[in-house]
C-alpha cells in the first residue's frame, strides 16, 4: 500500500496519518481549541457586555459676526466723463474736484443656528494718526462723526450706520495737525474706524463682546479712494461632552462568536471521535501506516512494475522488512521493483523478496490496477543461466538462478532479449547434450 493520491481530497494513507496524529496529539490539540474558545469568549463578553465607553464631543450651537463697508459719491459738477448727479458707489478712485463729498456706511448683524436677541451699538470715528517705519505711533487724534444703537436685532438681521466727510478736508486736517506740532515726520492716514459692542443672548448663551473694523482713506492728490477694510469676523461655537459605548464593527461581533462556536464545537468532535475510539489504529491500519510511511521515505529507492510469472514461484532472500530490501538495494547500488505488495531486487548473486501484508492484497495486481495508479510500468524478463556440478554421487545435476532484468519499454529491445534468452536456453541444452559421461563412451 502506497501513499499516492488518486484524485481524492484524502486517500486512505492520508486518513490513516489524520487519526494517527489527532490521537497522539489528542491533549495539546483540545487545549489549543479551548485556549481559542476561550479568548473567544472573552472579545465576545467584551463586544457585547462590556463594550467599554468612549467620548464624543460634538457641536451643540454655532453663532457668527456679520460686518461691512460700503461706500458712494455723488458727482457734483458735469464733465466729460461723468454727468452731475451720477451715484458712484465702491470705485476704487473717486476724483476730488467732481465728487469730494464720500458716503460711507458701515452695516452690523450675526447669524445662529438657533434663536437670539442682541442689543447693538455702533460708533463711527475718524482717526488721523502718524507712525513711523516700526509701526510705532508718533501721534493720533479720534474724531467720533456717527453714532447708532439697536434692540433686540434677531439672527439674520442686518443693521445699517451712514456717515459722510469731505476726503479732501480730511486730508488737510493731517497738513493741520503736522503744522501745530511743527514736523512731519512718520507717515500719517486717516482711518475709518468702526466700533461694535453686541450684549445679550444667542442660541441660550449670554453674550458680551466688542469688535473694531477700519477701513483707511487713500488719498492721493486730486484723488482719492480706501484700501480694503480690516474685517475680520468671528465664529462661535458651543459643544458639549457625551459618554457612549464603543460601537464594534460587524468583523468583531460575529468573528468574536464563529472565534468561541468553531473550538468548542472541534473539541465536542474530537471527544465523541475518542468516545468512539474512531482514532484509534488497528494493527493492520498501523501496519500500512507504517509501510507507507517507508514508501514515501524510500521512493528514491523504488520502482513501480509488473513482474513476470516466472519469478513468483523462485526461491529467494525472503527480507523482513521494507526498510531491509531498501539497505540492500542501497549496498548493491540497485532498485526495487514494486507490484502491488510485492517487492524484489535481484543481484547477480541472489534474489531477495518482501511481501507487505499490511496491505491486505490476496492476489498480485493486474495491469489495470496499475493503470488505475497511474504508474510508468514496466515489464521485467527473466534470462535463465545454467549452472553445472556434481551431486554426491558424482552424477552431474543443472541448477537454475533467475536473474531479473528490467525492460525499457521498447518493444524491438524486448523482443530481441527473449530471442537472445530463448537462444542462450538451446545452445545451453545443445552443449549439455554434446557432453556424455566418459563410462558410457567406453
Amino acid at each position: 500500500m502506497t501513499s499516492r493520491s488518486s484524485g481524492k481530497v484524502l486517500n486512505d494513507v492520508d486518513r490513516l496519518r489524520l487519526r494517527h496524529t489527532i490521537r497522539q496529539w489528542f491533549v495539546p490539540i483540545i487545549g489549543l481549541l479551548l485556549v481559542t474558545a476561550a479568548v473567544g469568549a472573552g472579545t465576545v463578553y467584551a463586544t457585547y457586555v462590556e463594550p467599554g465607553e468612549t467620548t464624543e464631543e460634538y457641536v451643540v450651537s454655532t453663532w457668527s459676526e456679520t460686518a461691512d463697508f460700503s461706500h458712494s459719491a455723488t458727482v457734483q459738477r458735469d464733465t466729460s466723463a461723468f454727468r452731475e448727479g451720477t451715484e458712484l458707489r465702491n470705485r476704487p478712485v473717486y476724483y476730488s474736484q467732481v465728487s469730494p463729498d464720500i458716503n460711507v456706511e458701515y452695516s452690523t448683524g450675526y447669524v445662529a443656528s438657533d434663536s437670539g436677541s442682541l442689543d447693538i451699538e455702533t460708533t463711527l470715528e475718524l482717526l488721523w494718526q502718524n507712525t513711523d517705519a516700526d509701526e510705532n505711533v508718533l501721534w493720533e487724534v479720534a474724531e467720533p462723526i456717527a453714532a447708532s444703537e439697536w434692540s433686540d436685532v434677531k439672527p439674520g438681521e442686518t443693521k445699517q450706520i451712514t456717515t459722510g466727510f469731505n476726503a479732501t478736508e480730511v486730508n488737510a486736517r493731517i497738513e493741520a495737525i503736522e503744522g501745530e506740532i511743527g514736523s512731519s515726520r512718520g507717515s500719517a492716514e486717516a482711518i475709518l474706524v468702526a466700533r461694535t459692542i453686541r450684549s445679550g443672548t444667542v442660541n441660550d448663551e449670554s453674550i458680551q463682546q466688542s469688535q473694531i473694523h477700519t477701513l483707511q482713506l487713500d488719498h492721493q492728490g486730486t484723488t482719492y479712494g480706501f484700501l480694503d477694510p480690516s474685517i475680520e469676523t468671528n465664529s462661535y461655537e458651543r459643544t458639549e461632552t457625551e459618554t457612549i459605548p464603543v460601537a464594534h464593527g460587524p468583523f468583531r461581533s460575529v468573528g468574536s462568536i464563529v472565534l468561541t462556536v468553531t473550538p468548542l464545537l472541534g473539541v465536542a468532535i474530537l471527544a465523541g471521535g475518542r468516545f468512539k475510539r474512531i482514532f484509534e489504529l488497528s494493527p493492520t491500519e498501523e501496519a500500512q501506516l507504517n509501510h507507507a510511511l517507508a514508501r514515501e521515505e524510500y521512493d528514491e529507492w523504488i520502482t513501480p512494475g509488473i513482474l513476470p510469472e516466472c519469478t513468483l514461484g523462485q526461491s529467494s532472500v525472503d527480507v523482513a522488512s521494507l526498510k531491509g530490501i531498501v539497505n540492500v538495494a542501497i549496498d548493491s547500488n540497485r532498485r526495487v521493483i514494486e507490484d502491488g505488495n510485492r517487492y524484489v531486487l535481484t543481484t547477480p548473486e541472489l534474489t531477495y523478496s518482501y511481501v507487505n501484508d499490511s496491505s491486505g492484497r490476496s492476489q498480485p495486481p493486474t495491469p489495470a490496477d496499475h493503470r488505475d495508479h497511474n504508474w510508468e510500468v514496466g515489464a521485467v524478463g527473466c534470462e535463465t543461466l545454467e549452472e553445472t556440478s556434481s551431486d554426491k554421487n558424482g552424477n552431474k545435476t543443472d541448477n537454475q538462478s533467475v536473474t531479473l532484468i528490467p525492460d525499457t519499454g521498447d518493444e524491438t529491445t524486448r523482443g530481441e532479449s527473449d530471442t537472445r534468452v530463448g537462444s542462450e536456453d538451446t545452445d545451453s541444452h545443445t552443449e549439455s547434450e554434446s557432453k556424455t559421461d566418459p563410462d558410457e563412451e567406453r
